[in-house]
């Protein structure tokens, strides 16, 4: 997401899913970039939920559950 807080800054905001290594060097590299004044990485861990469908639907998937 990108947004603008005035006529000279802005905001940018990332979400990815991965392997903490790579969007740990992901983030670090966004950070060491010029011109990037602050940066911050925030990971979320996540549990693999139960496979399940929805409603007929022919494959099915699974859902990541946050974990304190």
């Amino acid at each position: 997401m990108h947004a603008h807080l005035d006529h000279d800054q802005c905001i940018e905001t990332v979400v990815l899913k991965g392997p903490v290594k790579r969007v740990r060097e992901f983030a670090e590299e966004v950070i060491a970039e010029r011109g990037v004044r602050h940066g911050s990485l925030n990971l979320v861990v996540v549990a693999l939920g139960p496979a399940h469908t929805h409603g007929g639907a022919s494959h099915s998937h699974r859902h990541l559950i946050p974990r304190n």
